[in-house]
């Protein structure tokens, strides 16, 4: 939901993203349902979310696990990226270009999951696009960026400037996205 130009609402369905871990090839899992405002994240199971609408005066607040990003680095960085940006080899990974991204390790998965990773503490960082970037976002792919928010984390573009969700359709005013454990 936008009030403003400001995020202050948002939900996001990750019906192959398992409950812990980020192993989607695994197919038994339930999926994952996060909710989030700009100052609470949390993640519930599909089954027990469709389990709840059927309650009624049920905060989800109340039944929701809260979520978190993790600035423990010790283990190394993680970075999640675009599935499509590691099939093909031409196009390449902008952030392996990045000095202080050297040696990290990555998540590749397509859609806006990656940002539910870093709100939950899988990665720790999410960059999209490039600061060379000319083509402006979809609003309606974005709403992670509160989710990252709410769990502790920072998004801004790659001109350290924080999304405007008051351009209308696209982030237009915006280069590019970087969404971090903080």
């Amino acid at each position: 939901k936008v009030v403003q130009g400001e995020l202050t609402l948002g939900v996001i369905g990750c019906p192959a993203l398992p409950q812990n871990g980020v192993d989607i090839s695994d197919t038994s899992g339930e999926g994952v349902i996060f909710c989030c405002t700009s100052s609470w994240a949390g993640c519930l199971t599909v089954p027990r979310c469709l389990e709840l609408v059927t309650q009624k005066e049920v905060g989800w607040q109340e039944v929701m696990d809260p979520v978190r990003v993790n600035t423990n680095l010790d283990g190394g960085i993680v970075v999640t990226e675009s599935l499509e940006a590691t099939k093909d080899p031409s196009r390449g990974s902008f952030w392996t270009k990045v000095p202080k991204l050297d040696g990290c390790s990555a998540i590749p998965m397509d859609s806006m999951a990656k940002y539910c990773l870093v709100a939950r503490g899988d990665a720790h960082v999410y960059l999209r696009g490039a600061p060379t970037t000319t083509r402006a976002e979809s609003v309606w792919d974005h709403v992670g960026a509160l989710l990252v928010q709410g769990a502790g984390g920072r998004v801004t573009d790659y001109q350290n400037r924080p999304l405007d969700f008051g351009m209308g359709r696209t982030l237009s005013g915006n280069v590019g996205i970087v969404a971090t454990c903080g």
